[in-house]
C-alpha cells in the first residue's frame, strides 16, 4: 500500500472509548488497545481507550494508535512492533501509561 493510502487508513480508523470495566483484564496502567480484526473485506482496524483516562492520556494513545495502523497499512504485516496474535485470527496490541523521565536535551 502506498503512504497517502496507508495515511488515509490510519487516520480514519476508529478510536472508541469504554469504561474501565470492559478493560478490567488489564493492568490499572493499561489505557487502551489497538485490534486488527479479520473481515472478507479485508482488516478492521479500530482502537479501544479507556473512558476514565485523562485527555493527555487519550491523545498520545490516538496518536501512538495512528502510528500502529500506519505502520501495519504500510508493511502489510503484523510482525513488528509486538502484536500480539489474538488466536481468533485477528491481532491486539495493549498500550500502557508510562510516565518517561525528562527529557535533558530541553
Amino acid at each position: 500500500m502506498d503512504e497517502q493510502t496507508a495515511r488515509q487508513v490510519a487516520s480514519g480508523a476508529p478510536i472508541l472509548e469504554t469504561s474501565p470495566d470492559a478493560l478490567n483484564r488489564f493492568a490499572p496502567d493499561h489505557v487502551g488497545q489497538v485490534l486488527a480484526l479479520p473481515r472478507d473485506e479485508g482488516w478492521q482496524l479500530m482502537g479501544v481507550v479507556r473512558s476514565d483516562v485523562s485527555s493527555t492520556e487519550r491523545e498520545t494513545f490516538e496518536q501512538w494508535a495512528r502510528e500502529r495502523f500506519y505502520v501495519v497499512a504500510v508493511s502489510g504485516s503484523f510482525e513488528g512492533d509486538g502484536w500480539l496474535d489474538r488466536g481468533d485470527g485477528g491481532w491486539q496490541l495493549t498500550a500502557r501509561a508510562v510516565e518517561m523521565p525528562p527529557d535533558p536535551f530541553t
